[in-house]
């Protein structure tokens, strides 16, 4: 499936699971937030505080293990950098952040 201009998960839902902390992040992403002095809870407080107007498209998840699931891309601005931010959300599971770097 191309990519959508529309995102496919809704935005408050993955702001909750975030705010209850049922997230999971992929090594990649903390790794590329370290980089930027950024932790576990930066990253929460930067999907926090995501906005509709930061998206930025829904796309097709690259590892072939989620074959079939949705990925919104999000470039925020947050603490004075301008960022890139990858996530999918299962329905009832976790919210799993993908990347997390500078965009």
């Amino acid at each position: 499936m191309p990519d959508c201009p529309d995102p496919a998960h809704d935005l408050p839902a993955v702001q909750e699971k975030a705010k209850v902390g049922f997230v999971t992040i992929a090594r990649g992403a903390l790794d590329s937030a370290a980089e930027l002095d950024f932790g576990y809870h930066e990253i929460l407080a930067c999907v926090m505080a995501l906005e509709p107007a930061d998206f930025h498209k829904s796309m097709d998840a690259e590892n072939p293990r989620w074959s079939g699931c949705r990925q919104d891309v999000y470039r925020p601005f947050h603490e004075g950098r301008e960022l890139y931010v990858k996530f999918q959300l299962f329905p009832g599971q976790r919210l799993h952040i993908v990347s997390f770097k500078r965009k």
